[in-house]
């Protein structure tokens, strides 16, 4: 018998044993897949203001440059402590 892909996971699948604590396993995991989405949308924040402050030319683009970027931070050292404390 040829043992496909998807025939390994689904064999995994079926030998997991669900316990008590399998829920809170499952918000862990759903709070760092969110997390994740979210350094993304803070990337697309970091060049949207690239591309605003390339078209607009005002005195705070400078400023606005540095929030984006430390929003950027924030979120990889938020992300960083949810994946060491979860």
């Amino acid at each position: 018998m040829n043992n496909t892909p998807a025939s390994q996971l689904f064999a995994m699948l079926a030998g997991l044993q669900f316990t008590d604590q399998t829920p809170l396993l499952v918000l862990k995991m759903a709070m760092l897949v969110g997390l994740s989405l979210y350094a993304v949308f803070a990337l697309v924040i970091i060049r949207q203001v690239g591309l605003m402050t390339q078209t607009v030319k005002t005195s705070l683009n400078g400023t606005l440059r540095l929030i984006s970027y430390a929003h950027m931070a924030a979120t990889v050292v938020v992300w960083l402590l949810a994946l060491t404390l979860l």
